[in-house]
This record gives C-alpha cells, sequence and structure tokens, in this order.
C-alpha cells in the first residue's frame, strides 16, 4: 500500500466492479484479444486468496507467530474511521474492532480490559478462549 490510500482505492474499486467481481472470480484479460473472435477465457477464482491475504495482512495487519503470540499492525486506508472483523487464530475467534480516535485515547480494550498504547502495533498472547479486541489507533 505504500501510504497511497489513492492507489489502493483505486485498485478495490476495479475489483469491485469489472464482470466476475460479485462472484470473485475475475477474467484473466480485459481488453481486447489478440485472437479474435476468441471469448474472455481464463477464469482466475484463486484470487480471492490474494484478496483476502491483503485484507487480513496488510490491511488488518494480523501477523500469528508459531510462539503463541500474535501481533496486529492495522493500517486504515482514508475514509474508513472503523473496520469490523472476525478472525480465527491458531483455534480462537476474534472478534476485532478497529476504530480511529484521537491520540490520547489511543490503546486496546482486550475483553473490555483497556491497555493505553500509541504506536499502532498490538502485540499479545493468543488467548484460550474467543475473545473481543477493540483497537484504538
Amino acid at each position: 500500500m505504500a501510504g497511497n490510500d489513492d492507489k489502493v482505492w483505486q485498485v478495490v474499486d476495479f475489483l469491485n466492479t469489472v464482470p466476475g467481481s460479485g462472484s470473485g472470480a475475475w477474467f484473466e484479460v480485459y481488453g481486447d484479444r489478440p485472437v479474435p473472435p476468441c471469448p474472455q477465457i481464463g477464469i482466475l477464482p484463486w484470487t480471492w486468496a490474494e484478496v483476502i491475504k491483503f485484507f487480513v495482512q496488510y490491511f488488518l495487519g494480523i501477523s500469528p507467530s508459531h510462539d503463541g503470540y500474535v501481533k496486529i499492525e492495522p493500517r486504515l486506508l482514508s475514509g474508513l474511521d472503523t473496520v469490523k472483523a472476525t478472525v480465527r487464530v491458531h483455534k480462537v475467534k476474534l472478534d476485532l474492532t478497529i476504530v480511529k480516535v484521537a491520540p490520547e485515547s489511543r490503546g486496546m480494550v482486550f475483553n473490555e480490559k483497556f491497555t493505553p498504547g500509541d504506536d499502532g502495533c498490538f502485540v499479545f498472547k493468543i488467548p484460550d478462549s474467543d475473545s473481543k479486541i477493540e483497537l484504538r489507533v
């Protein structure tokens, strides 16, 4: 994303509006075919994995580790003030809410307990049971 929110929004909008986007099966080529009259072929349903990776790893910033910890370093695009997601990390379901707030209110609410923090990176041990997390960034 490299800090260029306008380009990210442009790509997300493209993926959301081109033919096939509703099913997540984009065509391999959009444009003139070099060998007319061949129709567009080469539907790419596997692209969903890349879209999911974008949202989970780069947008939500979730990085689980093998040693029982998870790091969440969200990057909300311009125009988004709140994001909600439910993700499974190992065997635990995390109900995640990310909210943009004033700098003095930043931190993490983990199962209703607030921990202040201002760097936008949250590292914690993966809980033993399903949990609710609110990140205030």
